[in-house]
């Protein structure tokens, strides 16, 4: 079946299932920031998103560790039906291609999180770095976060930073509040 056809149907049954409609609606706060000092690969300066709409994606078995993980990605447009097929069966590669941000979280058999990545990309900067693996910014950071295996409530207010002999390099931060359905990935597209 070509791509194309594959898609526009994964597409109109999302629409069906109205998984799409609460996108933007279940976003209620959702600001990232990057500042960056330092010279060489990144862009030098300060970068701002705000988003507008977010989606949820669950991997059953996220490689290399073997758990549950979520995928939470957050952007500067509403989401078509179209961008809601391309996230779910091809890791969204048509979407990504404008400024967005997103939280791989992985999580334990209890579905608390044991490790949080986070992903800050606009033109001229990705940067991919983990926020969060010890148990105290892990409770500090992404303590409020809430997946019962269909549905995702995630609050979180927090920075990380990247020093370097007592000098600050890399900022990230973020302040985000949502509710959202997680749907259910297909790992083939990666």
């Amino acid at each position: 079946m070509p791509t194309a056809l594959r898609l526009a149907g994964v597409a109109l049954a999302l629409t069906a299932l109205n998984l799409l409609a609460p996108v933007q609606q279940g976003v209620k706060t959702a600001a990232f920031d990057l500042v960056n000092q330092q010279t060489g690969v990144l862009k030098k300066g300060s970068s701002h998103i705000t988003a507008v709409s977010a989606w949820v994606g669950r991997v059953a078995k996220e490689k290399p560790y073997g758990t549950e993980a979520l995928e939470i990605e957050f952007f500067t447009a509403p989401l078509t039906a179209a961008d809601g097929a391309d996230l779910a069966t091809n890791f969204g590669r048509k979407v990504k291609k404008r400024d967005y941000t997103a939280f791989v979280i992985f999580l334990d058999t209890a579905r608390h999180a044991t490790q949080v990545n986070f992903t800050f990309v606009v033109p001229g900067s990705t940067v991919v770095r983990t926020v969060a693996y010890t148990q105290a910014k892990l409770k500090s950071d992404f303590g409020d976060l809430h997946f019962d295996g269909k549905r995702v409530r995630f609050k979180s207010k927090g920075t990380f930073d990247e020093t370097n002999e007592a000098r600050e390099l890399l900022r990230l931060a973020w302040d985000v509040d949502l509710d959202l359905p997680a749907v259910e990935r297909n790992n083939a597209g990666r």
